[in-house]
């Protein structure tokens, strides 16, 4: 009876990472590891920073303001847009 819910919660978490991903495409270049890491910390925005190179190329970092608001973003070259 455990295995069979166990079974079942896996595949709600699947079928809710599935959704995450086809909101926002770019979501499949991280492993589920990585994707419930981030959509567990929603709160705290600067917790993404480890997964930005996965996400989107030749980004390495973001700029925050105090109130966490993203103000700029860091190449891997040190470029600052």
């Amino acid at each position: 009876m455990c295995n069979d819910q166990l079974d079942i919660v896996s595949k709600r978490l699947k079928d809710y990472l599935e959704s995450k991903c086809g909101v926002f495409a770019r979501f499949y270049f991280l492993s589920a590891d990585e994707l419930l890491q981030i959509l567990s910390q929603t709160k705290e925005v600067k917790n993404v920073r480890p997964h930005l190179k996965k996400v989107f190329e030749n980004m390495a970092d973001l700029e925050f303001q105090p109130d966490t608001t993203i103000t700029a973003m860091m190449s891997g070259e040190k470029e600052k847009i």
